[in-house]
């Protein structure tokens, strides 16, 4: 097991070595997870809430028609389709 060693500021802040972020993937601005198991501290890149949910739910099937369209609003609004227009 390799060892790096990090000075925690007066703030309480902790520069991560290079080679830690890079063997991590962890960029500028990304989250980390301390997870404290006993005496032991692990670190984690953070799971995002916006990845974790990503799929989560089917997509709809897209309308065909502008009618289609125009029911799905009317559904919404609580109100029955328009009748088609006829332009000239």
């Amino acid at each position: 097991m390799k060892e790096l060693v990090a000075t925690i500021t007066s703030k309480g802040q902790l520069t991560v070595p290079a080679e830690i972020r890079r063997s991590l993937g962890l960029k500028q601005g990304d989250k980390v997870v301390f997870q404290l198991d006993g005496s032991e501290v692990r670190l984690a890149p953070a799971s995002s809430r916006l990845a974790a949910g990503y799929r989560s739910i089917p997509a709809l099937a897209s309308p065909k028609t502008w009618q289609e369209v125009e029911a799905l609003v009317g559904e919404e609004r609580g109100r029955a389709p328009r009748k088609a227009r006829c332009r000239d």
